[in-house]
């Protein structure tokens, strides 16, 4: 498989002050949102430990606080209950078997699933069978990129 390489552009003095300073900001701002992100667990954190102790459910299990915010308007806090339900097996293994009813719900199913078997393939380029451009044709390659920052033990030069 071939790797393409694309020719670098020169950046003037005028851009890489530019870039630069774009750098620092986004690095600050990044900074601030990872501190403001820490303080805003936190605070839910004591927030939902108040409301659960010292508010009553209403009839859905919600719990409400209400306070105001800085400019005195009011605002009310949501402890919204979410319930998800999930079968228990051998409970109702249990109940079904006790009711003689356990042929007329638990079923067997067999599921036949077509999959690419990646080892063969591995064994057949191992073997010479496949090349890396054979593989390439029905492989799909997608590059992704994350920014972000990254403490640099000694300097590194640009590239």
């Amino acid at each position: 498989m071939a790797v393409l390489k694309k020719k670098s552009k020169v950046a003037t003095e005028a851009q890489l002050k530019e870039h630069r300073e774009k750098c620092t900001k986004f690095f600050e701002v990044k900074k601030q949102l990872n501190a403001l992100k820490a303080q805003e667990t936190k605070l839910k954190a004591e927030l939902d430990a108040f409301v659960d102790a010292y508010t009553k459910k209403d009839t859905k299990g919600n719990r409400f606080f209400h306070s105001v915010d800085y400019s005195g308007k009011p605002i009310i806090l949501e402890r919204m209950a979410k319930k998800s339900f999930a079968l228990n097996k051998e409970n109702a293994r249990l109940f079904f078997k006790q009711r003689g009813l356990l042929s007329l719900i638990f079923k067997t199913r067999t599921i036949t699933e077509e999959y690419i078997d990646e080892a063969a393939i591995n064994e057949m380029h191992q073997c010479g069978d496949l090349t890396k451009e054979d593989i390439a044709t029905f492989t799909d390659i997608t590059e992704t990129y994350a920014t972000t920052f990254v403490k640099q033990k000694a300097e590194k030069e640009e590239e």
